[in-house]
């Protein structure tokens, strides 16, 4: 700390705030130390239990400049960085820290934070593959041995924190714009194979400027590809049967798609038939969607329309087969109805058309004249159509909505937690295809010496030394509360068991602090509380005049 000058502090650069005194001697031998090997071998039946209550232990509370905190937070719960040393002075290291990659900006006055460092004291946690912790929990998660909050622990969102900010991050955004290359490439070339002539061969399609466009195009389809095919035979390799999802399935169909094109398209195999104007169709479809594998791990565009539908399919499923077999019934009697008619509608000509009509009428918006005009039975065609709007229209339909939107709310809870598995997934997926490439340790040594240390350190805002006002910008920031909820709180006054859900909403991301919070209280409610308590006393003592009743010994008004 001594190259740290007076003028740095009054220029807001740092806060010298007096740090949380600590024996540091004996607090570092206090700290309850472990690798990831020992954890998994010696403590399996505990291993959950001690990273969530061992996985982050306090080093200081120190006091910080706050226009060095909100730039370096931007919006997410905490900072990190990788030591191969757990023993070292947390406030000296965070301020230096701060001070070099944060410039701040003049915001009127100076104010200051409370901030807490934290430590994971589980060596190698940050390493890759089965040498750290992640993978392991994500193999853990994947056969459905435990949920997905076990990501939100402190210690895991630690590591989380630190490998996609340090590293994973980038590496996604490198597959993001190589992705979008294969998008621009597709789409080019099913704008110049539009007007192509399909009766050249390959050599004489080449010689043609459009020919040679839309060749090169599904070249670079093909060169931009190839990549994610290796990255996905590399998990498949490393997960096996836990490999297996929705996403992976979409990636599957995506290759097997772009293979079949580029083979009937180069090779001029039944480039006029319909087959490979239905693949075209269906690949323009399937990019799009899995462009969202890699949108859904940042905050801002985590909603993700392939999981979202695929869980609501899941949850939703008995009922939509039951409606599609509502359907196939009044399809069947609708066809078996108009089949004595001189003239047959050709909506129930067979029960194929009969299925879609229903389908198309999934709403029950029939029109009802064409059934009581009909001149076959048209009595009992019209009374059929009234059930069929009634039972399909009114009842399963609107069921089918709200049970659509319950699975909505139900997938939409704990996103953040949801994204930090994703976010896991993604980094597990950096790490396991460059190690199979044997290309991690060279690019790590060369770039990034201090790419897996063996300590994780953490730095989070002390929630419990947040005025309210500077609290629910916090919470602003970080998406969890908005700033309705305290301009309701302060109409009113501050309302009894705000406390309570205050620290748990601010619990999350760090060790949670054990110094109860003062009740709060106005001079206001201290009155109504004792002008009711007065009220009951004088109820009571006219039910006990009015029965003749005493007052037991010791009671009193």
């Amino acid at each position: 700390m001594d190259d740290i000058s007076d003028g740095d502090v009054e220029a807001g650069l740092l806060m010298e705030g007096p740090a949380e005194s600590i024996d540091m001697e004996a607090e570092l031998q206090s700290i309850p130390t472990s690798t990831v090997t020992s954890l998994l071998r010696h403590r399996q039946s505990e291993v959950l239990k001690y990273i969530q209550n061992k996985g982050m232990h306090k080093l200081a509370e120190f006091e910080v400049e706050e226009n060095l905190i909100y730039p370096a937070f931007k919006d997410g719960p905490m900072l990190t960085f990788g030591s191969d040393e757990m023993q070292l002075d947390a406030a000296w290291e965070w301020r230096q820290l701060l001070r070099k990659h944060i410039k701040p900006e003049p915001t009127g006055w100076h104010s200051t934070l409370t901030v807490e460092a934290f430590v994971v004291p589980i060596c190698g946690a940050a390493n890759p593959d089965t040498k750290g912790l992640l993978h392991p929990l994500l193999r853990r998660y994947q056969a459905k041995r435990c949920s997905y909050f076990v990501f939100s622990l402190p210690a895991v969102q630690a590591i989380i924190n630190f490998k996609w900010t340090d590293y994973a991050r980038r590496r996604l955004f490198l597959q993001l714009a190589l992705y979008v290359c294969w998008l621009v490439c597709f789409y080019g070339f099913i704008i110049a194979f539009q007007d192509e002539d399909l009766t050249h061969s390959l050599r004489k399609l080449l010689r043609t400027t459009r020919g040679q466009v839309t060749v090169a195009l599904e070249v670079g389809v093909l060169v931009c590809m190839l990549p994610f095919l290796v990255i996905d035979a590399t998990m498949a390799g490393v997960y096996r049967q836990l490999w297996i999802d929705p996403w992976r399935i979409l990636s599957t169909i995506t290759y097997v798609n772009q293979v079949a094109i580029s083979a009937m398209h180069l090779g001029r195999l039944s480039v006029k038939s319909e087959w490979l104007t239905i693949v075209l169709a269906v690949q323009c479809i399937l990019l799009l969607f899995r462009l969202q594998y890699w949108s859904r791990a940042f905050r801002a565009t985590r909603f993700a329309f392939a999981d979202v539908l695929w869980e609501v399919i899941c949850d939703t499923s008995w009922l939509l087969i039951f409606l599609f077999i509502v359907m196939g019934g009044y399809a069947a009697a609708f066809h078996i109805t108009f089949r004595t008619a001189d003239k047959e509608p050709e909506d129930y000509k067979s029960i194929w058309r009969s299925f879609l009509t229903m389908y198309e009428h999934v709403y029950g918006d029939l029109e009802l004249k064409d059934f009581y005009s009909s001149k076959s039975m048209p009595i009992f065609a019209t009374a059929l159509a009234v059930s069929y709007i009634f039972v399909q229209g009114f009842i399963l339909v609107n069921l089918l909505i709200g049970a659509i939107i319950n699975s909505l709310d139900r997938v939409m809870e704990h996103a953040g937690a949801k994204q930090l598995v994703v976010q896991a997934q993604l980094i597990d997926e950096v790490e396991a295809t460059a190690s199979a490439l044997n290309i991690a340790t060279s690019f790590l040594r060369l770039n990034r010496p201090d790419g897996h240390p063996d300590y994780v350190h953490v730095l989070r805002i002390h929630p419990d030394k947040l005025d309210p006002v500077e609290e629910d910008q916090l919470h602003r920031r970080l998406g969890k509360r908005s700033a309705k909820r305290l301009r309701s709180r302060y109409r009113g006054g501050p309302r009894e068991g705000s406390d309570s859900e205050d620290s748990s909403s601010s619990g999350e991301g760090g060790e949670a602090s054990a110094e109860p919070r003062k009740p709060r209280g106005t001079p206001a409610r201290q009155e109504d509380v004792a002008k009711l308590l007065r009220q009951q006393a004088e109820i009571l003592e006219l039910l006990r005049a009015k029965h003749g009743m005493q007052p037991s010994n010791g009671q009193s008004a």
